[in-house]
């Protein structure tokens, strides 16, 4: 059985706060889970890393969909 807490989803956030605060503004991370636990976690973990990195998330069920979705906001980007 894989057991996450939500308390282990904000260290990952917290990180990735330090990350962010060195990364170029408005980063665009996706994220495909094609496994319902992982998309329901990259979720979890999307609703706190938003807010507290400032990067554009989105997190989808195939890596084709997430492919489009950086293509797209590349594009908006020019």
């Amino acid at each position: 059985m894989f057991q996450i807490t939500t308390d282990a989803i904000r260290s990952v956030v917290a990180e990735n706060k330090r990350l962010a605060a060195i990364a170029e503004p408005g980063t665009l991370v996706a994220i495909a889970a094609p496994q319902e636990l992982g998309y329901g976690l990259a979720r979890m973990w999307e609703a706190y890393a938003h807010h507290e990195t400032g990067w554009r998330t989105s997190v989808f069920h195939s890596r084709a969909d997430a492919d489009l979705w950086i293509q797209h906001n590349l594009r908006l980007a020019k």
